[in-house]
């Protein structure tokens, strides 16, 4: 130990360098902040003035990094935790001469060293942990500020090739559809490559912002959070693992092994989409490959997430009959659905080791239901749309492209928001089956919307006993826990009278709007679909302020939605008497 530290003065000493290195940390986020800020509001490039900025950003940056290098214990472990940002200011200096591509890792930065001084104080932490004891207030919060995060950017005018920005209304609506992953867009995310007449509206840059608020709202802000955590060497505490154990379903010592399977996964099922469908667009940009890449990171990150966003301003129209497109981007769609969890239990060793004979019983219940009821709902769907639209959005269709068609949509409307024909021209009857396809959704722990295929099944099963007479709900030789039969009937009927609500307002205000444009329009923004009968162009001010609100209700849940601000249930220590009550 130096001679200039002793042990008396040790804490002291301690305490001034811990406030040397916030005072410093502050000072890096602000510089970096306000670097940001006029990079992206100078639509026309860097002033002189960024420059200054600029350089003081970096010189905080690298001061942070140095006192915390030196005050570190673990010196290789500070510096793997500094090489993000190192790596970023790295990417900003090259990238000088293109200010939207480092706009976009100036932002990147701001959001990780936001986060990281956050964690870094004791404050920070106090805070984060308050949110892990009330996971359903962090799971509303956390969506809430990356939508408002999200806003703010698609409102500042890089985000726009216009150099005027997204309204702030716009900005809200298209922010709260990528991170809530419905795919509903009052603004053309990207032009058409068909028309050099047509420009997009969002930039690079605005493209960018949208992807990461999918990918975000697609794993989950805790999910997400937790991950992130883990990979810069913390453990999780006994709390947070009990938290997660209940969010996954896992038990608390298989937690950190899933967090881990979970983003391995969600990389490797993107990566390969990524590649396959960037192959396939690369006909199309021959003279720009980086751009068939993007284009393929995107639909392939947008496909798993189940948002529906996509670059070409018909969707996924002109592909109608191409069978690597779209069978990449369903098998995405399925996967990203089903679940972490079922994908973990269908990839276990475990599952497989007896044989192909057995394995389906080998499988927890939970991945049983899903199984069953997702390949029920796709066949029942692909069935009734291929029969009850034949005279609608088919009609003009060969057979072999009805099949496919009506097979893309029965995986799409669960959630995902793509679309291979015009849903405007769909028949009323195969409207129904759209409506009930929007209405259910994904799976629980997968990345799409809806009540979810188990509350669904649940909702069935009970009412298969109720009718047989059985006391309880019974699956598959199992009993279903009364508690988790009750909180389906819940979350069916909080997210019915949530539409009904919300279809309400539609009907009473949007008089431009035909009924079944509403209902169908309601459906997917609270199921979080994406899909649209071309009435989200159509909606006024407070029309998308209900869409709005209903796509964020939709991906947090009813359930979530009022635990969060209702106050915790308290178990009841008396049990009042039966009273009798007449139903039916």
């Amino acid at each position: 130990m130096p001679g200039w530290l002793t042990a008396g003065d040790l804490p002291e000493q301690l305490r001034k360098a811990a406030l040397l290195t916030l005072t410093a940390g502050i000072v890096f986020v602000g510089a970096t902040i306000a670097m940001e800020s006029l990079l992206l509001w100078d639509a026309a490039g860097p002033r002189t003035g960024w420059y200054a900025i600029a350089s003081l950003s970096i010189l905080a940056a690298l001061n942070y990094h140095r006192l915390r290098f030196a005050r570190a214990v673990r010196r290789w472990r500070a510096l793997r935790e500094s090489l993000p940002d190192l790596a970023l200011m790295l990417a900003m200096a090259l990238l000088v001469a293109r200010p939207e591509a480092m706009a976009i890792a100036g932002t990147l930065r701001v959001a990780w060293a936001t986060a990281w001084i956050a964690g870094s104080t004791n404050l920070g932490r106090r805070m984060l942990d308050g949110l892990v004891r009330a996971p359903a207030k962090a799971t509303v919060l956390g969506f809430a500020v990356t939508i408002a995060t999200g806003t703010l950017l698609l409102s500042m005018p890089r985000a726009t090739l216009d150099g005027r920005g997204a309204t702030l209304l716009d900005a809200l609506f298209t922010a709260t559809s990528a991170n809530c992953v419905t795919g509903l867009i009052v603004m053309n995310t990207a032009p058409d490559i068909a028309s050099a007449a047509t420009l997009p509206t969002f930039s690079l840059f605005g493209q960018v912002v949208i992807l990461l608020l999918i990918q975000a709202g697609g794993i989950g802000i805790m999910t997400l959070s937790t991950s992130a955590a883990m990979m810069m060497g913390g453990r999780l505490s006994l709390q947070r693992r009990s938290m997660m154990a209940d969010v996954l379903d896992e038990g608390t010592t298989g937690v950190q092994r899933m967090m881990r399977y979970i983003v391995g996964m969600t990389l490797a099922f993107e990566a390969v989409g990524t590649v396959i469908l960037s192959l396939r667009f690369l006909p199309m940009f021959p003279e720009a490959p980086g751009r068939a890449v993007w284009f393929g990171a995107f639909h392939a990150i947008s496909a798993f997430c189940n948002a529906g966003f996509s670059l070409f301003g018909d969707s996924l129209t002109r592909f109608a009959n191409d069978p690597i497109v779209l069978g990449t981007v369903m098998v995405l769609i399925v996967a990203g659905g089903l679940g972490f969890t079922v994908i973990a239990a269908l990839t276990s060793f475990d599952t497989w080791h007896g044989g192909w004979r057995g394995a389906f019983r080998r499988l927890p219940i939970h991945v049983r239901i899903v199984l069953v009821t997702s390949a029920s709902l796709i066949v029942l769907g692909f069935v009734g749309l291929l029969v009850l639209d034949g005279d609608g959005a088919l009609a003009d269709l060969d057979p072999g492209s009805r099949i496919v068609a009506a097979l893309f949509q029965s995986v799409s409307a669960r959630t995902a928001g793509f679309n291979t024909i015009e849903i405007a021209n769909t028949s009323r009857t195969a409207m129904l089956v759209f409506l009930v396809l929007m209405f259910i959704g994904a799976s629980p722990g997968g990345t799409g919307g809806g009540i979810k295929t188990t509350t669904f099944a649940l909702v069935l099963l009970a009412a298969r006993a109720t009718l047989r007479g059985h006391p309880q709900v019974e699956v598959f030789g199992r009993t279903v826990p009364y508690p988790t039969v009750q909180k389906a009937a819940v979350i069916s009927l909080l997210f019915i009278i949530a539409w009904a609500m919300g279809a309400g307002l539609l009907l009473a205000t949007q008089e431009q709007l035909g009924t079944e444009q509403i209902l169908f329009e309601t459906t997917s923004a609270i199921g979080t679909v994406g899909l649209s009968m071309g009435a989200t162009a159509q909606l006024d001010g407070l029309g998308k302020v209900v869409i709005t609100f209903l796509m964020y209700l939709g991906r947090i849940g009813p359930l979530t939605l009022t635990l969060a601000l209702g106050r915790r249930m308290q178990g009841h220590a008396v049990r009042y008497p039966e009273g009798k009550v007449v139903v039916g």
